[in-house]
């Protein structure tokens, strides 16, 4: 286990590449992703991203495939991002809130 540093960036998978996720429409996943987006900033972590959001940055470090661990490692030394996160299941009482 880790404690997370606040300085340490972190990178939020699009919530699209989860099979668990498809039956929400397309706005209430980018709301969902401003939301964690909007609660990890409340907790001060100061480089907080969505990997859909960084297609120039990731081009510009030659990262095109995240599956290759060498490309993946870059996303850390050459952008600063120490943490990927994703997310796997759509709990049902999430449903309730949109």
């Amino acid at each position: 286990m880790e404690c997370l540093n606040q300085n340490q960036g972190i990178l939020l998978l699009p919530l699209s590449w989860d099979a668990g996720f498809q039956i929400l429409s397309v706005p209430q996943k980018n709301e969902l992703e401003r939301e964690i987006l909007k609660i990890l900033l409340e907790k001060k972590i100061s480089k907080v991203d969505l990997l859909d959001n960084m297609d120039y940055e990731l081009l510009n470090a030659r990262i095109l495939d995240l599956n290759d661990s060498t490309q993946r490692s870059k996303i850390f030394t050459h952008l600063g991002y120490k943490y990927l996160l994703g997310f796997r299941q759509l709990h049902p009482n999430i449903l309730n809130n949109f």
